[in-house]
């Protein structure tokens, strides 16, 4: 539905870009349509605990959601940090959970931000040796915070997680907050 939706929108603007006077019409029409089509909260706090990212996609959403954590108006920058998985792609053996874990790698509950030197010192690591460095190491509220929500590192953790990102999800991907849209 939403393809249907985006190409039906470039259509409109075609149509109604013409002549230059239309913009503000256009705009104010692209954005009705898709707030109208947008899912609600609740929606999206319902999905949230089931989400799994592609690595492309994984980029772009836990760069935004770290800088609206980070600062509500963008100033920020998030661009010298990188994606931490917190249960690793290759794990120790400290991960007595792996197997169960393994399907949540990509999951956006097990994802974080962290600084590229920062995150080679722990990168594969158990949770245990994890979370007090992302508390007492790293800058960046979004990982700072899951080192003092989460004392163990698992299943429910991860969609526990999720599930808490919904309200900062729904702020930054509102169409009436316009520092993020």
């Amino acid at each position: 539905g939403l393809e249907t939706l985006l190409f039906r929108l470039a259509r409109d603007a075609r149509e109604m870009m013409t002549k230059p006077e239309n913009a503000t019409a256009c705009l104010k029409h692209i954005k009705e349509t898709l707030t109208q089509n947008a899912p609600s909260d609740e929606q999206i706090k319902t999905a949230l605990p089931d989400l799994i990212l592609s690595p492309e996609e994984a980029r772009y959403v836990l760069v935004q959601l770290a800088r609206g954590m980070q600062s509500k108006t963008k100033e920020v920058m998030i661009d010298d940090a990188n994606i931490e998985h917190v249960f690793p792609k290759n794990p120790s053996d400290e991960w007595t959970n792996a197997a169960a874990l393994e399907p949540l790698l990509w999951h956006i509950g097990n994802l974080t931000m962290l600084g590229r030197r920062l995150n080679r010192n722990v990168a594969n690591k158990g949770y245990a040796t994890k979370q007090p460095y992302y508390e007492a190491i790293t800058e960046l509220q979004m990982t700072k915070q899951l080192a003092r929500d989460y004392s163990v590192w698992d299943e429910q953790s991860i969609r526990t997680r999720a599930t808490n990102m919904a309200e900062l999800v729904n702020r930054i991907w509102s169409f009436d907050n316009p520092s993020f849209v």
